[in-house]
């Protein structure tokens, strides 16, 4: 249930570098889950409950967990696929930095966003955001930031309700390759916003990781 929220939260990207005749993008993020290391590890995503089920999952790094999680699935890659298939898969990889990059200093990332489909409109998707600022703000981050497919309108208006303002449009693969265009938003953190910060606990659901 896990990864295949971890899939939903990225299918485009993850199934253009992942996909192989013989494996899945599942099967690659179900392997980086298990390892605990990498973007997709355990060690690295907080997820929601609803009694002992796993209903929603949200990762966050800053610019040094970034560097430390790239290497880990860079590694992960290799081992999972091999010496070649990973040299091609890097190769194809290159194009996702048109949208994903290390966050600045003093920027947070919110990544992995996913909320079951039978669990959605119940606030989920709110409260593992809310939760994560709350945690960052007390950390003394200035910024979060996000990355939306600008046709998912459901989320950027989550993501507007919760003050984030889309800063930048960028475009997935340009040229004579696979187009789509996506929205990075930003939210300028501060020690007020702290107080505006309501984090809701949704009912019967708890979180952890």
């Amino acid at each position: 249930m896990v990864v295949k929220m971890l899939y939903e939260s990225g299918e485009t990207l993850y199934d253009f570098s992942y996909q192989r005749k013989s494996t899945s993008a599942v099967d690659f993020i179900r392997f980086e889950y298990l390892s605990g290391k990498g973007f997709c590890g355990f060690n690295n995503i907080f997820l929601a409950y609803d009694d002992d089920m796993p209903v929603g999952t949200i990762g966050v790094y800053d610019r040094k967990k970034y560097e430390r999680l790239s290497k880990e699935t860079l590694s992960n890659i290799f081992t999972f696929f091999g010496f070649i298939a990973g040299i091609k898969i890097l190769t194809k990889s290159r194009h996702i930095s048109s949208i994903l990059s290390a966050p600045d200093i003093g920027e947070v990332h919110i990544s992995h966003l996913s909320v079951l489909p039978k669990a959605r409109r119940r606030g989920i998707a709110e409260f593992l955001i809310t939760a994560q600022l709350a945690e960052v703000i007390k950390q003394g981050y200035s910024r979060c930031s996000l990355v939306v497919d600008e046709a998912s309108s459901p989320a950027k208006s989550l993501y507007s309700k919760l003050s984030f303002k889309v800063t930048e449009k960028m475009h997935f693969l340009k040229g004579d390759l696979y187009e789509r265009c996506f929205e990075k938003m930003t939210l300028s953190l501060n020690p007020e916003l702290l107080s505006a910060v309501r984090v809701v606990l949704p009912d019967k659901t708890s979180s952890g990781n």
